[in-house]
């Protein structure tokens, strides 16, 4: 018969690694320590695996429990919230909703438009770079995120809200800012302020200038936009940036490199797809981007 996990070894398993002992995770969960740990040692021996180390002064999760801890946190949170709604008949649209973004421009409409129609849940936003986003949602510290990337990321439910084209942020007194587009030969040589490490855009740009060849002096990397656009007006050097980032920036034009776009996706773990937050969130997203698309449709995204 097929080894299968039971609810009951998953709440002592997430306890046991929450707080780094048999003992506290027994009394949290109302039962003696013994039966903790005979629910751990008794999931390991089904899989034949190992999911916590006991070798130090506290219990720590291995390695292969930390890439599932995400999905653990995940049915849990699941069923507390129908153990909520069974009991009290409570509105499935309240409790905590967590969204991750990597460009606030292109989030914040959204969030506001999904506050503004659901005020009783608790929403909390964060940003990050494209790379801890995903991690936030493999651990299941985020519900939702939005991240910009040439494909659909792997292992995540992903809806395509639309794409952006990709160019330079310059200063309006530099001669590249008169252009309309800009073609790889002309940034040959040209000093660029890095966006922050891990940054899906940043990579995107590398990548293409790689393939075409052209040589880029990297400068000063800073964490926040506005800090790089302060940079880029003190002529300190260029940024890669999104069109819809440039918009509002004084002393700023973006100016396009030819044929260079990012796609904007919305994702989330595929177990919470189908969660009602998750899709009211998406139904938001969905209407507020198919209204106000900054990239033509037939605009072809260009994969690096």
């Amino acid at each position: 018969m097929k080894a299968k996990v039971s609810f009951k070894q998953l709440q002592a398993l997430e306890a046991v690694a929450r707080h780094g002992s048999f003992t506290l995770a027994a009394k949290e969960l109302g039962v003696s320590q013994p039966t903790v740990s005979s629910l751990i040692y008794t999931l390991e021996r089904q899989f034949d695996c190992r999911l916590l180390d006991r070798g130090g002064s506290a219990i720590t999760p291995t390695k292969q429990l930390t890439e599932v801890s995400g999905h653990i946190k995940t049915v849990l949170a699941l069923s507390d919230t129908i153990s909520q709604h069974l009991m009290h008949g409570s509105n499935l649209m309240t409790g905590r909703f967590r969204i991750g973004y990597c460009t606030y421009q292109i989030a914040m409409p959204v969030i506001a438009d999904f506050v503004r129609n659901y005020p009783d849940l608790d929403v909390n936003a964060s940003s990050g770079v494209a790379e801890n986003l995903f991690q936030q949602l493999r651990d299941g510290t985020l519900n939702v995120a939005f991240v910009a990337a040439p494909d659909a990321p792997k292992d995540f439910d992903a809806t395509h809200l639309y794409a952006t084209r990709v160019g330079l942020a310059l200063p309006m007194d530099h001669p590249l800012a008169k252009q309309d587009e800009l073609h790889w030969g002309q940034l040959e040589g040209i000093s660029l302020v890095q966006r922050a490490k891990g940054s899906g855009l940043q990579h995107l740009f590398d990548r293409a200038a790689d393939t075409s060849g052209t040589k880029i002096i990297r400068g000063l990397r800073f964490n926040s936009w506005g800090s790089t656009t302060a940079m880029v007006r003190q002529g300190g050097g260029f940024a890669v940036a999104l069109e819809p980032e440039c918009a509002e920036e004084p002393g700023i034009r973006f100016v396009p490199i030819a044929g260079l776009t990012l796609n904007h996706y919305l994702i989330c773990q595929q177990a919470l797809r189908d969660t009602a937050p998750v899709q009211r969130f998406r139904e938001v997203a969905d209407a507020r981007h198919r209204a106000t698309s900054p990239c033509p449709e037939s605009q072809t995204p260009v994969t690096v």
